[in-house]
């Protein structure tokens, strides 16, 4: 399965600029009494402390990002209580859903990337160079431009440092033959004004899942991200400008067979090509759509000849139990 995205967003904030005396006394008092223990959030447009904001939300620093070892979206919801990751055709697919409503083809959790409204695939690629990750819960207006009836996921990629010639690179090795590498560069152009910052990050995974009856094997990884940013400050004014590749040639996620009932083996498994036509033709139809099949009906075919494999092996091995029991 393979699809690109590419994402380009620009932004401009022009504060407004206070009186001297205030923008002095305000700095004295936060440089005489700093408080490392305050979360900022940015769930109403603007930097707050999370527990000035009126509403439910759950924020995820950088920090917390790696020493809990969140990688993807799929890992944030074992920190966010709320939140529900289901993934359709592979993990890059996810979707959300909060409180128990969204999920599938309905959108009542909107994504945001830069707090710009974005696609599925750039909110739930693995976190690169991320600054942090805010989930809102509850119905959402249109303040970042799409409203929401569930919550919002909003995911904020690290700024440019201005002063900061900095980097990192972050590699991993192991089982299946994964390789994951993760490489940043902040680099200042001018001091206080100006300055880029570029991140790149692979992921390899070689495919671990059979397929029953095929030779094929799933959840494997396979994909790649590139973001250049730039950014320039000047007084009040702020120009954002910020630029995301993802290159993704992966199979699709697995789920292993525990155990079957046989004795509906030919009403649920075996099916003719019509059946498979009124079966799978919504969930090829999606597939399509999101660049993951070639056409309709070879992802039909696909699919009708994969669970006539299962109902033939199954048919034909008796070792699968008909109830599934826990160990006593």
């Amino acid at each position: 399965m393979k699809w690109r995205q590419i994402l380009l967003m620009w932004s401009v904030t022009l504060a407004v600029i206070a009186p001297a005396g205030t923008v002095a006394a305000q700095g004295q008092a936060a440089a005489a009494a700093p408080d490392t223990n305050v979360v900022i959030v940015t769930a109403r447009q603007g930097k707050e402390n999370i527990q000035q904001v009126p509403a439910t939300v759950t924020a995820v620093s950088a920090v917390q990002l790696r020493k809990q070892n969140i990688l993807t979206v799929s890992d944030l919801a074992t920190t966010v209580p709320s939140l529900t990751v289901a993934s359709y055709f592979n993990d890059l697919n996810a979707h959300f859903a909060v409180r128990g409503l969204g999920g599938g083809n309905t959108q009542l959790v909107e994504t945001y990337f830069s707090e710009a409204p974005c696609c599925s695939g750039v909110a739930s690629a693995p976190f690169m160079d991320v600054s942090s990750v805010q989930v809102l819960s509850g119905p959402q207006g249109t303040l970042f431009g799409r409203s929401s009836a569930a919550g919002a996921v909003l995911v904020t990629p690290q700024h440019p440092k201005m002063n900061d010639f900095s980097g990192l690179v972050d590699a991993t090795v192991g089982t299946y033959d994964r390789m994951q590498f993760t490489g940043v560069i902040n680099i200042p152009l001018i001091t206080d004004h100006l300055a880029v910052r570029f991140a790149a990050n692979a992921n390899h995974v070689d495919g671990y899942t059979h397929l029953i009856g095929t030779s094929q094997t799933l959840d494997g990884i396979n994909n790649q991200q590139y973001r250049a940013a730039i950014e320039f400050n000047y007084g009040g004014f702020d120009n954002y400008l910020v630029g995301q590749f993802i290159n993704v040639d992966e199979s699709g996620t697995g789920q292993v067979l525990a155990a079957a009932n046989t004795n509906y083996v030919n009403a649920n498994l075996l099916i003719s090509p019509a059946q498979g036509v009124t079966r799978f033709t919504g969930v090829c139809t999606s597939a399509v759509n999101a660049g993951l099949a070639g056409s309709v009906d070879s992802c039909i075919s696909q699919r009708t000849a994969t669970l006539n494999n299962i109902g033939h092996l199954l048919l034909t091995t008796p070792v699968h139990n008909t109830r599934s029991t826990l160990p006593s």
